[in-house]
Formats: C-alpha cells, sequence, structure tokens
C-alpha cells in the first residue's frame, strides 16, 4: 500500500507526459492549528463619535497583511470627511484671497511711495529753482518795482506842489486847467 501523502512512482505502461500531471494524494488530519505567530488588533478611535461595526471576519480566518477584518458603518464619519474637505477647500480660496489682497497692497504701497518720492523730488526742484533763480529774480523785481513807484510818487508829490503852488498863486489857465484834467483822468483810467 503507497503512502497517503505521497507520489506513486508512474506505472511502465503509462506515458512520462501522464507523470507529470498525476498528483498525491490529499492526506486529512483531524485536530487544531495554532498560528506560529498571533497579532492583537487594536483600534484607536479617540477622534472618532460614534463606532458602528458592520461586519467582522470570523474568529479564526486565515487573512493576509493588509487585508480588512472589520467594517465600519462610516456613513458619519464620510459625512464629516466631506464636510472637512469642503472646509478645506474653502480655506485655500480664503488663503489665495488673502494672498492675493496682501500682493495688492504691497504693490499699492510700492506706487504710492513712488508718487511721494517724486513729489519730494518735484518740491526740491521748486525749492532749488527758488532758492537759484526765483529768488533773485524776484527781488530785482522788487527793487525795480519800489524804485517805479518811489519816482512815481517823487513825480507825483512834485505836481502836487506844481498844483499847490499855482492854486495859491491863483495862477491858473485854462491851459493848465487842461493838464490837471488830463493827469486827473490819466490817474482815474489806471
Amino acid at each position: 500500500m503507497p503512502h497517503i501523502g505521497a507520489a506513486q512512482p508512474p506505472k511502465a505502461s503509462e506515458d512520462a507526459s501522464e507523470a507529470k500531471t498525476t498528483k498525491p494524494d490529499t492526506l486529512k488530519i483531524g485536530g487544531v492549528f495554532e498560528a506560529i505567530a498571533t497579532a492583537e488588533v487594536k483600534y484607536n478611535t479617540e477622534h472618532l463619535k460614534s463606532f458602528v461595526i458592520t461586519r467582522l471576519v470570523p474568529h479564526g480566518t486565515t487573512v493576509k497583511k493588509g487585508q480588512n477584518v472589520v467594517w465600519f458603518d462610516s456613513e458619519h464619519l464620510d459625512k464629516e470627511l466631506r464636510q472637512a474637505e469642503t472646509d478645506l477647500r474653502l480655506s485655500k480660496l480664503s488663503l489665495d484671497d488673502d494672498e492675493f489682497g496682501y500682493k495688492q497692497f504691497l504693490e499699492t504701497q510700492r506706487l504710492e511711495r513712488e508718487a511721494a518720492e517724486r513729489r519730494k523730488r518735484k518740491a526740491q526742484q521748486d525749492y532749488d529753482n527758488f532758492v537759484k533763480v526765483d529768488r533773485q529774480r524776484q527781488l530785482k523785481t522788487a527793487e525795480f518795482n519800489l524804485k517805479s513807484s518811489t519816482a512815481s510818487l517823487a513825480n507825483a508829490m512834485e505836481e502836487l506842489k506844481q498844483l499847490e503852488q499855482m492854486y495859491k498863486e491863483d495862477d491858473l489857465t485854462e491851459e493848465s486847467e487842461e493838464i490837471v484834467l488830463k493827469r486827473a483822468s490819466a490817474a482815474n483810467r489806471s
């Protein structure tokens, strides 16, 4: 009798190709096997509010690395996740908006600073121009106006003296009255 679980040698009449396809008999043994290594399944659910198990792998089932052993009702968690993703997208949009506003603020400040610098340069140029050119011209103009006004005053005073003398001497003639009227009308026009 052949050993159970061992392959029997092929019979002489069987073809060599048939020998390759024959399988050994299966050996069945009753009893309980223990795993060489066991792992305890732990879960960290501090961040979860509700935790409902919907399905478990039966005790003693062989599992492979990465295979699910517990399934939970995740509808509430899915809603929280979708809300968190929406909040994240909104936060990113808000961040982008704030960054744009900040860049716009910096650009506005730069433009205003440049405008202030231009105004300062213009004011400095106006001041330098006044000190170097306009001040002297204005002083000369004022001096000329003073001389001109002084001369006009001297002329007017001289005319006044002459008129007063003519009135005192009663030496007014028609010709001198015409001169007085012309001067008075010329003075009224200016």
